[in-house]
C-alpha cells in the first residue's frame, strides 16, 4: 500500500509538471503570435519600398535579357527593317547603325514575349523562340526541327533563259563525256593488251628455259650412264616419280623467289634512278636476264620520267616588264600566238606568245585587274584576220576587277565590248566554258555567277561559301565547275542540275587555286596552307597531298596535254612541276624577285608563262618539251 500510494502520489506530480509545461508553452505561442500580429500592422518606410521596388526591376530586366539572347532575329537589316515595321515601331533612329537596329528588334521582343507570359527557362526547356510579330502571339519550338530545315536542300525558281542555258550545257557535255570516257577505255584496253603480249612472251621464254634446263639435265644423265649403284634399290611403284615431282616443284619455289628478288632489285633500281642517284650503266638488264611485262612497263616509265626531267632541267626563260604595277595574271591564247596579261594598274595588256613584244593594250577598269582568260574559240594571228585583231566585233577576252565589273573585249580597240555587271563586291576569277557561250566568274560577295556571253545576262547567281569565292575552274567536258573560297573549303557543282555534288573538306586555310586535269576526273587545289591536295572525282575521295611550297599557292594548272605534271605558282618566289605520276618534284623555276602570281601553260605545252609582283612577265621555253611529254 506504501508503495501504490508512493507511486500515485509520484504520477500525480508529473501530471502537473507536464500540465505546467503545456500550458507555459501556449502562452509562449500566444505571445509570440500577437507580437507578429503587430509587426505586421506596421508598414515599410519609403526608403524599404524604394528598394524593393528596383530589386524588382532589376529582375525584370535580367529576365527579359536572358529571353532576348534565346529569341531568333533576322541577321540581314532589310528584314530587321521590315520586322520593326510590322511592329509599328520606327524602322531607323538617328545615327542607330545596322547592330543596334539588330539589337533594338531583339529587345521589343522580348517585351512581347513578357508580356505574353513566356518566361526564358520555358523557352530554355522547349528550345528556340519563334515569335509572329504579325499577330502578337509567341510559341516554342524544337531546336532539332530548326536544324533540320537548315540542312533540308531547297530550290528557287530559275528563269526560262537559265533552263534553256542548262538544256544547251546537257547536250554539248554528254557526247564530249562519251567521247572521253570510250578513249580512255580504249587506252586501258590497249594496254592491257600489251601487257597480255609481253606476259606471253615471258611465258613462252621461261617454257623454253625450262627445256633446255630438262635437255641438259637429260644430256647429263647420258654422260653418266644412267645405272648407278642406286637403281637396283629403287621402288617399282612409281615413288621414284613423285620424289622428282616433289624435287621439280623445289626447284620451281626457287625459281620464283629468284624473279621476286630480280623484280624487287629492279624496281629499287628505278626509285634511285628517280631520285637521281643511279647512273645509266646500273639500269642496264643483266645479260640472259628475263625481262617480265611489269619489268618492261618500270623501264619505259623511268625512262620517260628521266626524259622528262632533262628537258625540263634546260627550261630558259625570256622576261619583259609588263606594267609599272604588279601582275595579277597571265594567260595563252588557245593556239598560244599570244598571252594576255592584267595588273594592278588596271590596264590589260595582249603580248605575242613568242618574243614578248605588245600587241594591244586594253584599258577600261577603274580598278585593279584580277583576273583575264581567253575565249576558247578566239581567232588569233594564224586563225585571225592576220593583224591579231581576232574576228569582227567577238568576245575574244574577259578580265575582272575590284571594281566589281567583267568586261568582254574583242580586240578590235582599246575600249570594251560589254560590261557585265551584278556583282556587289570584288570580282577574282574568272573561268570560260568550253562551249564558248558562257563565263563563270567569283567574288567576294560570297557568290559565283553564271554568264551568257551571247545575250550577256547574269543566268545564276549562287551561294554555297560562308566567305569570299575565289578561285573556279571548268572541267573539260563542260558539265561540272568547281569553286573555291576564303572559307577553307571546295565545291564540285553540277551546272546542268545545279546541285552541289561534292565538298572538298581538308585544308586548313583560305583555298585559292583550283584546276581539272585533262581526265576530267583528277582535280588540285593549292591553298594557303601552302600545299597542294589531289581528289579523284570518280570515287569522290582525297588522294595526296603535296607540301609544295614554303608560302602561299596564288595559283596552279595541269599540263594540258596529257596531265604528266602539275605548275604551281607561290609567294615564295617561285613556281614548280610536279609529277602526277609519284608527286615528286620535276624542276623548279626560279628568277622573280618577288611573289608569282600567275601561272599557265600553252595548249601545245612547249611554254610556260609567269607573272609576278615584281611587274614582270617571264617566259619559259624548251624546244623538245612537247615530243617529251607526248
Amino acid at each position: 500500500n506504501n508503495s501504490s500510494s508512493s507511486s500515485s502520489s509520484s504520477s500525480s506530480s508529473v501530471g502537473s509538471g507536464v500540465g505546467s509545461g503545456i500550458s507555459a508553452s501556449a502562452s509562449t505561442s500566444t505571445s509570440s503570435s500577437s507580437t507578429l500580429a503587430n509587426v505586421q500592422t506596421h508598414a515599410f518606410s519609403e526608403t524599404v519600398e524604394e528598394e524593393r521596388r528596383h530589386h524588382e526591376l532589376v529582375l525584370a530586366q535580367l529576365e527579359q535579357q536572358r529571353l532576348a539572347r534565346r529569341i531568333a532575329v533576322p541577321t540581314k537589316d532589310a528584314l530587321v527593317k521590315l520586322r520593326l515595321r510590322e511592329l509599328g515601331e520606327p524602322i531607323c533612329l538617328f545615327g542607330e547603325q545596322a547592330p543596334d537596329r539588330r539589337s533594338r528588334l531583339r529587345t521589343l521582343l522580348a517585351e512581347r514575349a513578357l508580356s505574353s507570359g513566356v518566361t526564358a527557362d520555358q523557352v530554355q526547356a522547349a528550345g528556340a523562340l519563334i515569335v509572329d510579330t504579325t499577330a502578337g502571339q509567341t510559341s516554342t519550338e524544337s531546336s532539332g526541327s530548326t536544324a533540320d530545315d537548315e540542312e533540308r536542300l531547297f530550290y528557287t525558281e530559275g528563269s526560262a533563259a537559265l533552263k534553256e542555258a542548262r538544256l544547251a550545257l546537257l547536250h554539248f557535255s554528254l557526247p564530249r563525256a562519251a567521247a572521253r570516257i570510250h578513249a580512255q577505255k580504249r587506252r586501258r584496253v590497249e594496254l592491257v593488251a600489251k601487257r597480255a603480249r609481253l606476259r606471253g612472251a615471258d611465258k613462252n621464254e621461261e617454257d623454253d628455259q625450262d627445256v633446255d634446263a630438262g635437255e641438259d639435265e637429260g644430256t647429263a644423265a647420258m654422260r653418266t650412264g644412267g645405272n648407278d649403284d642406286d637403281d637396283d634399290d629403287e621402288p617399282e611403284d612409281g615413288s621414284e616419280a613423285n620424289d622428282g615431282d616433289v624435287e621439280m616443284t623445289g626447284l620451281t619455289a626457287k625459281q620464283r623467289k629468284q624473279e621476286e628478288a630480280r623484280k624487287e632489285a629492279t624496281r629499287t633500281r628505278r626509285l634511285l634512278e628517280l631520285a637521281g642517284g643511279a647512273s645509266s650503266g646500273s639500269s642496264a638488264a643483266e645479260p640472259g636476264a628475263t625481262v617480265g611485262a611489269e619489268d618492261d612497263d618500270m623501264a619505259e616509265e623511268v625512262a620517260e620520267e628521266k626524259a622528262l626531267r632533262a628537258g625540263l632541267a634546260k627550261l630558259y626563260n625570256s622576261c619583259t616588264q609588263a606594267d609599272e604595277r604588279p601582275l595579277s595574271g597571265c594567260v595563252f591564247s588557245p593556239n598560244a600566238d599570244l598571252l594576255a596579261s592584267s595588273s594592278w594598274s588596271g590596264t590589260c595588256r595582249v603580248w605575242n606568245g613568242h618574243d614578248l613584244t605588245r600587241v594591244h593594250t586594253l584599258r577600261g577598269h577603274r580598278m585593279r585587274a584580277n583576273a583575264i582568260v581567253w575565249h576558247p574559240s578566239a581567232q588569233t594571228m594564224e586563225r585571225g584576220d592576220g593583224d591579231g585583231t581576232g574576228g569582227n566585233g567577238t568576245v575574244q577576252l574577259a578580265s575582272c576587277s575590284s571594281d566589281q565589273n567583267v568586261l568582254l573585249w574583242s580586240l578590235q580597240s582599246e575600249l570594251p565590248l560589254a560590261t557585265l555587271e551584278g556583282h556587289r563586291d570584288r570580282v577574282n576569277r574568272l573561268a570560260m566554258h568550253p562551249s564558248g557561250r558562257y563565263l563563270v566568274s567569283t567574288s567576294h560577295d560570297l557568290t559565283w555567277r553564271l554568264w551568257d556571253l551571247e545575250t550577256q545576262q547574269e543566268l545564276l547567281q549562287q551561294e554555297g561559301h560562308s566567305k569570299a569565292t575565289f578561285g573556279v575552274a571548268l572541267q573539260c567536258d563542260g558539265s561540272l565547275c568547281v569553286t573555291t573560297g576564303l572559307d577553307g573549303f571546295g565545291r564540285v557543282w553540277d551546272l546542268r542540275s545545279g546541285k552541289s555534288v561534292w565538298s572538298l573538306k581538308g585544308h586548313v586555310k583560305e583555298v585559292l587555286a583550283v584546276d581539272f586535269a585533262p581526265d576530267g576526273h583528277t582535280m588540285a587545289t593549292g591553298s594557303h596552307d601552302h600545299t597542294v591536295r589531289l581528289w579523284d572525282l570518280r570515287c569522290r575521295r582525297y588522294m595526296y597531298t603535296i607540301p609544295a611550297h614554303s608560302s602561299l599557292i596564288s595559283q596552279l594548272c595541269f599540263e594540258p596535254v596529257h596531265g604528266r605534271f602539275l605548275a604551281t605558282a607561290s609567294y615564295d618566289r617561285t613556281a614548280k612541276l610536279f609529277s602526277t605520276v609519284d608527286y615528286t618534284l620535276l624542276h623548279s623555276l626560279r628568277g622573280h624577285d618577288n611573289k608569282v602570281t600567275s601561272i599557265h601553260l600553252s595548249a601545245d605545252s612547249k611554254r610556260i608563262v609567269t607573272a609576278s609582283f615584281d611587274r614582270t612577265i617571264k617566259l619559259w621555253t624548251q624546244d623538245d618539251l612537247s615530243d617529251l611529254l607526248s
